[in-house]
């Protein structure tokens, strides 16, 4: 089944630090596909409550807004400056009574004829807003975006040593690593049974890492499964993630609407190899999240962690 054009959404389904900035930003790239940065508008009901959660005043503190208040910048008022960025601020307010859902269908109104590309990684997080996900848009069309469990859990950790947090045990390493293994396996866990509700025809999985090391031909394949242009021109536009309006730094020195090392980069280049990355001892994971994340590993194409 061929998306219709500005009827659907193209659902990027992922966990944290799984590469879907710059997939994303690929994605936009081709001419009949729109990529939007994480708007995370699944993760509640209302724009109100979407409001309350907000933009830490943390440095690297979590972000609920930046994204769509970018996406809003661009597309109602024509750029994204610190000016747009306010009026943005006051659209949201005066609309909290709005549904999520009423504030996607006007991103989706506004890229006409476009489709839209979602990637918010905190939507495969719960299973509340995956649901409100596919009951939004009911037609989406679902990438499972992977990354290498091991890759995955190095980047979380990179990340969280550039994150000032108020969780006083979220120093400690071993922890870190338990607590960030947990949260790998229980968002692999709740896509790959949404995938398999929804069926092959509907989903498809992508290794991030095939992806970047051989975009021509996954491209390709990505957007035939698509059901659009999978010509050498648009499949070059895609190689091209810099010129996306998201693939920098946002205006007012807002952040927490991607990978910060691709928007100060935002150049395709390739990951390192895969194939041969175990757990490391001094992660000192247990037993059972060892097991579990061996187990999915297996289960996404990868081989052995342990």
């Amino acid at each position: 089944m061929s998306l219709r054009i500005a009827d659907d959404l193209v659902l990027i389904l992922c966990s944290p630090r799984s590469c879907s900035s710059v997939v994303c930003a690929m994605l936009g790239q081709h001419p009949q596909l729109y990529g939007f940065p994480e708007l995370n508008l699944f993760v509640a009901d209302t724009l109100g409550e979407l409001w309350r959660l907000g933009n830490s005043p943390i440095p690297g503190g979590p972000s609920y807004l930046t994204g769509l208040l970018r996406a809003i910048a661009e597309l109602e008022f024509g750029g994204q400056t610190d000016e747009t960025i306010r009026r943005g601020r006051d659209l949201i307010c005066s609309r909290c009574h709005w549904t999520t859902k009423q504030m996607l269908d006007r991103l989706l109104t506004w890229i006409h004829p476009k489709i839209g590309v979602d990637k918010s990684p905190r939507t495969g997080l719960s299973q509340r807003s995956i649901d409100r996900a596919l009951s939004a848009c009911p037609r989406s069309r679902i990438i499972h975006l992977t990354r290498h469990p091991v890759s995955t859990l190095r980047s979380l950790n990179r990340n969280h040593r550039h994150t000032v947090t108020m969780l006083g045990s979220s120093s400690d390493p071993v922890w870190l690593a338990n607590f960030y293994a947990h949260l790998w396996v229980r968002s692999q866990e709740l896509i790959l049974s949404t995938v398999h509700k929804i069926g092959p025809a509907m989903s498809h999985k992508v290794r991030a890492e095939d992806l970047l090391l051989q975009p021509d031909h996954h491209l390709t394949h990505l957007t035939k499964w698509l059901g659009i242009r999978w010509d050498p021109e648009a499949i070059e536009a895609m190689k091209h993630p810099e010129n996306s309006p998201f693939s920098r730094p946002a205006a007012m020195g807002l952040d927490g609407d991607g990978d910060p090392g691709f928007l100060l980069s935002p150049h395709l280049r390739p990951r390192i190899d895969y194939n041969s990355q175990l757990v490391p001892p001094e992660w000192k994971l247990s037993q059972a999240h060892v097991e579990k994340v061996d187990n999915l590993s297996r289960l996404l194409g990868y081989g052995p962690i342990i």
